[in-house]
């Protein structure tokens, strides 16, 4: 359920590794619908999010063509970065 997606996102700063690991893994399921908040959690300031949001958009992906896409350009601000994502993410489904 799409309406799901802010509470699941937000599991993924919580205290407990398990309900951190089912939001993940219930976002994963989600699809489409969680990719724009994963996202937004992968430039994120907490690194528990960052680190499950990563997981979680790497269920949906390569991540060789993945990891050449983030490093292809060298450095990029985070906003190009996450367009680039985004871009990648709509052509690759």
């Amino acid at each position: 359920d799409d309406s799901a997606v802010p509470a699941l996102v937000e599991s993924l700063s919580d205290s407990s590794k398990n309900v951190q690991r089912c939001g993940a893994e219930a976002l994963t399921k989600i699809g489409q619908a969680a990719v724009e908040p994963l996202l937004d959690a992968l430039i994120g300031k907490d690194q528990s999010a960052r680190k499950w949001a990563a997981e979680a958009l790497g269920e949906r992906c390569d991540s060789r063509v993945f990891h050449a896409l983030v490093i292809g350009d060298g450095t990029v601000t985070l906003g190009m970065l996450q367009e680039k994502i985004e871009r990648w993410i709509a052509e690759s489904t």
